[in-house]
């Protein structure tokens, strides 16, 4: 159980940062 706990946060955590740099990304190119 442990173990696919860990595997979801780091999931949530990924699509987080992912969709953080995204906008960033998006802001950056139409300001």
């Amino acid at each position: 159980m442990r173990h696919a706990v860990q595997k979801v946060r780091v999931t949530l955590w990924l699509l987080t940062t992912s969709l953080a740099s995204g906008h960033l990304v998006l802001h950056k190119s139409h300001p």
